[in-house]
């Protein structure tokens, strides 16, 4: 999520994702791929876009 809580993303073990926009859940979601330091995204709609995550508050499901 950024400082100003306007993005979240759920990353999954199954390769899926689930993002949150300005509040609006479920604005985008998809598949992705780790590719080093770089995540590679295909949304349901056919969308593609690369991302370089720059989080300062990351947690993990379940701990």
């Amino acid at each position: 999520m950024t400082r100003t809580g306007l993005l979240r993303q759920e990353l999954t073990a199954d390769g899926r994702y689930d993002e949150t926009r300005g509040g609006r859940t479920h604005a985008h979601q998809g598949r992705f791929w780790i590719d080093g330091d770089r995540v590679d995204y295909l949304d349901d709609l056919g969308f593609r876009r690369t991302g370089v995550p720059r989080a300062t508050n990351c947690t993990t499901p379940g701990t």
